[in-house]
């Protein structure tokens, strides 16, 4: 192993002459044009809010106080989900567009009468059940879809912030989760060419992706769907089987490159980057773990979570690329809030809960909340995207978004670059364009492919982390590598790459690094995982500032991280 090392250089010249900018957003928020977040009691704050909280604006949120970000973001995609979208806003209005189909009659006549549970459970029936389906009149629904996308161009800076085009399409066969976020490239032009498809259209992807597929040819637009909260799929997300039973073909394998390049890893509901099950010899595996079931909270069985973690899905990805000639998980990771409030906050000091109930207050560490669908305590503070891109513009951010030079954190905003390459030398690092120019001649960034050099070559690693300015310092900067074996089999192994000794952590990591165990005949992928040192949980921030006890299991401390998007090797013929 050949580990090259500049443990305190800050290299700040990259801010003049790297090429790209990094750019700080969250691609999964919902307003009150979200059946669920209105249901749920956000019945003021709607996607005007949600862009001015992100650009740091004070916001009057649900429960009275004033929320602000402490550093505002540089992007934000308003993903409300496309079932039933904007409804409530139509009830409240007494839309007469509503009003002409039996099923806006009827939940006129509900929401008038102040009796909104029988809305909901019809809605839960249709939804997970796909039976007896009803859809409101297309007239309200392009009403709905217009008024968002207004929202995302009155809000859109371009330069400044971007106001990303998106929705959620809501897919949960019997509860199981199967969700999507689906991001535009394009302005409201395109976009409001076709309707957003829904769970109610089909709870298939396949089909969700023979709409994106019309949607870029019908407009010459380009969209792409993101999953999240595989952890709460009951093993479907990144299941092996089609929806409908069948096994994988090479077409699917394909479509599911093309359509679907990034998951979301980590978010509210827990973090989906390993689970320690699966991972027993990484000490770090049990993060944020939520194992609650899927959104019906029925049972897991420890053999679901194969197909729920990402990692455990990018190893699979590899076995699955021999048997069918692509690889369907070869995604690059992002986070998520998936807030319900139209507030992206991932700060743990700063936390502002992500649905009306879980906004600060003395209750909402509380371990016994009730009838609830999760006790508030659980919650992560998680989480964010980060993006290299050439300039903070919609076309720019998705093409990073596309080409997978993006990563996930959970929350604090730390610096992060991953490259990988046959011909970094030790001397590169003393080079001021080493991230901006040299990295990038001789390598690719995270979410790119490695070609074969040579029987006789290894490929390196270089890389620099950086703490966020306003976080905790970095304890250890690691590489998690998965592989096939000789006999085909997935493998991985965490390499702890550079690391603090006493605890305190350290501002830069900055080096080389090159696998000892690589050869040249195995699949494999690379990705980076930052370590800080562990920090106060947003639920201890809360026991302090209300003067509440909390229940032992509640966790007090959080390592916050970061996850690059992998580098993958391929031998050639393989």
């Amino acid at each position: 192993m050949i580990l090259f090392l500049h443990p305190q250089n800050s290299f700040a010249e990259d801010k003049v002459i790297n090429e790209k900018v990094l750019l700080w957003g969250d691609l999964h928020v919902h307003s009150n044009f979200s059946f669920d977040a209105y249901s749920f009691g956000n019945t003021s704050l709607g996607p005007d809010k949600a862009y001015e909280f992100a650009k740091g604006l004070p916001v009057k949120a649900p429960n009275g106080e004033l929320a602000q970000l402490t550093t505002p973001l540089d992007f934000l995609l308003v993903s409300d989900h496309a079932e039933y979208l904007g409804l409530f806003l139509g009830l409240e209005d007494d839309d007469p567009k509503l009003s002409s189909s039996s099923l806006g009659q009827r939940w006129l006549d509900y929401f008038q009468s102040g009796n909104q549970a029988p809305i909901s459970r019809e809605y839960v029936q249709m939804i997970e059940r796909q039976k007896d389906i009803e859809l409101l009149p297309e007239k309200f629904n392009r009403s709905a879809w217009s008024k968002l996308l207004g929202f995302a161009e009155r809000y859109n800076e371009p330069g400044v912030f971007s106001a990303l085009i998106g929705f959620e399409w809501t897919s949960m066969i019997d509860g199981d989760n199967l969700h999507r976020v689906v991001v535009y490239r394009d302005g409201m032009t395109k976009a409001q060419n076709m309707l957003p498809f829904s769970a109610l259209d089909s709870p298939d992807p396949e089909d969700l992706w023979k709409f994106m597929g019309k949607y870029e040819k019908s407009t010459g637009g380009q969209v792409i769907a993101i999953p999240h909260n595989g952890n709460v799929s009951n093993g479907v997300m990144f299941s092996d089987k089609r929806v409908d039973g069948s096994d994988f073909n090479k077409t699917y394998t394909e479509l599911r490159q093309r359509w679907e390049p990034l998951y979301e890893v980590t978010q509210v509901k827990g973090d989906a980057e390993a689970h320690p099950y699966l991972s027993p010899a990484d000490e770090y595996a049990d993060f944020e773990t939520w194992d609650q079931g899927n959104l019906r909270m029925e049972p897991k069985d420890k053999k679901m979570l194969q197909g729920e973690y990402a990692r455990a899905a990018l190893k699979n990805g590899l076995v699955l690329s021999n048997k069918y000639g692509a690889n369907p998980f070869k995604f690059g990771l992002v986070g998520g809030t998936d807030t319900h409030n139209a507030l992206s906050t991932s700060d743990d000091e700063n936390f502002y809960g992500k649905f009306v109930d879980s906004l600060p207050g003395e209750e909402r560490t509380s371990s016994s909340m009730g009838d609830r669908l999760w006790d508030n305590w659980r919650l992560s503070a998680s989480g964010y995207t980060a993006v290299w891109a050439e300039r903070n513009t919609r076309d720019s951010i998705f093409d990073a978004l596309k080409r997978k030079e993006v990563y996930a954190t959970s929350g604090p905003r730390i610096f992060l670059k991953f490259f990988g390459g046959w011909d970094y030398v030790k001397e590169d690092l003393d080079k001021t364009e080493l991230f901006s120019r040299t990295a990038y001649e001789n390598g690719v960034p995270m979410g790119g492919s490695l070609a074969n050099n040579n029987d006789k070559s290894k490929p390196k690693f270089i890389f620099k982390a950086s703490k966020d300015p306003r976080g905790n310092k970095i304890e250890k900067f690691q590489i998690v590598k998965g592989w096939l074996d000789e006999n085909g089999q997935p493998k991985e192994k965490v390499f702890t790459v550079m690391k603090t000794n006493d605890g305190k952590g350290q501002d830069n990591f900055v080096g080389i690094w090159d696998d000892p165990d690589f050869s040249i005949n195995q699949k494999a992928f690379y990705y980076a995982r930052v370590l800080e040192v562990p920090s106060k949980r947003w639920s201890t921030y809360d026991k302090e500032r209300f003067g509440v006890s909390l229940d032992p299991e509640i966790p007090t401390l959080i390592r916050e991280r970061a996850y690059s998007s992998p580098i993958w090797f391929e031998p050639s013929g393989k």
